[in-house]
This record gives C-alpha cells, sequence and structure tokens, in this order.
C-alpha cells in the first residue's frame, strides 16, 4: 500500500470565482507559477501522477502543488 498526499496551494475552481473577490491578476495562467492561482486541471495532474504507476516506489511523500509558494512566500 502506498500513502502519498498533495497539497495545493491556491486554485481558482468555479466556486471560489464565485465566491470571493479575485484579483484578474493572478488568474492570468499564462503567467509564471509563482504569480498566479493554480488551475484545477494542474492539481489533477499531480494527483493523477500520484496514483499511476509512474509514482510505484514513490512512498509516504508530499508533493506540494503551489507553483514553489512554499519555497519563495510572498
Amino acid at each position: 500500500m502506498r500513502v502519498n498526499c498533495v497539497a495545493p496551494g491556491p486554485a481558482r475552481p468555479a466556486r471560489f470565482q464565485a465566491k470571493r473577490e479575485v484579483d484578474p491578476i493572478m488568474m492570468d495562467s499564462e503567467k509564471a507559477s509563482l504569480n498566479r492561482y493554480a488551475e484545477p486541471g494542474e492539481i489533477a495532474d499531480a494527483v493523477n501522477f500520484h496514483i499511476s504507476d509512474d509514482a510505484k516506489f514513490i512512498n509516504g511523500q508530499v508533493l506540494w502543488v503551489d507553483g514553489g509558494l512554499i519555497n519563495f512566500p510572498s
């Protein structure tokens, strides 16, 4: 059995956009990852990797999917 975790940073799902006032600059997915919200698909890609056979030897890890935010907090 493998146990891993995906720890997402700020993302922009539809509910987020509907319930909050958002910074239009942070919504631009063409920008560098440090300066924007993640697309839901970018988080899903990390989850898909962890459940795939490509990650079969990875166990007990936390994969931070935050565009580098944890390394370079603003």
